[in-house]
């Protein structure tokens, strides 16, 4: 059982520069709890809502050329994408330019990163395979303190090898109320 972690409490380690990245949903309730959830424990979050649903339009190359620039400029040390099915290849495009422009640790998690997880990590560092609360506080307080993340509970993770690791599920939360507000004012 992973050790409880206090997600009022400041970040363990230095603070980091986090980017949550939604495709095709403003109202992603993840990334709407993941951000005042990071930022309450002092890490500086920008949340990327690209496009919206009601956007039928496929993204084209100035599209991607602006979040990859906006992305390259603030030079985050964790981009964390929530991926649906739908977007997967967009998602795919993006990180692999992110990581050449700052190389960030790329984490996905939703629905298509934990229906085809291995998939997934050909192309982001780490997959969330459930609840991601607990999974980014606990990442951004071993990468702040500089500690290897590839046990990390409810993920699965490319080692440098490029062999994959398949940690055990984490446990789900048990007490919602833990969890901050959703953050609906942007």
């Amino acid at each position: 059982m992973e050790a409880a972690i206090d997600l009022t409490a400041p970040a363990a380690g230095r603070r980091l520069r986090v980017v949550l990245l939604g495709f095709y949903n403003y109202q992603s309730h993840a990334l709407r709890i993941f951000h005042p959830l990071l930022r309450q424990r002092g890490h500086d979050v920008h949340s990327i809502f690209f496009k919206n649903y009601f956007t039928y339009f496929v993204p084209t190359q100035r599209d991607e050329d602006m979040v990859v620039d906006l992305i390259t400029r603030l030079r985050p040390d964790v981009v964390a994408m929530s991926v649906w099915s739908t977007y997967y290849a967009l998602a795919a495009r993006l990180t692999a330019r992110i990581k050449a422009a700052v190389n960030p640790v790329v984490i996905w998690g939703g629905i298509h990163a934990q229906t085809y997880s291995e998939d997934c990590l050909t192309h982001a560092d780490i997959v969330c395979r459930g609840e991601g609360e607990y999974v980014l506080a606990e990442l951004t307080d071993r990468i702040g303190q500089g500690v290897g993340y590839h046990d990390l509970a409810g993920c699965w993770v490319r080692s440098h090898d490029g062999t994959i690791i398949r940690n055990p599920p984490r446990q789900l939360i048990a007490d919602l109320d833990a969890l901050p507000p959703a953050d609906l004012s942007f």
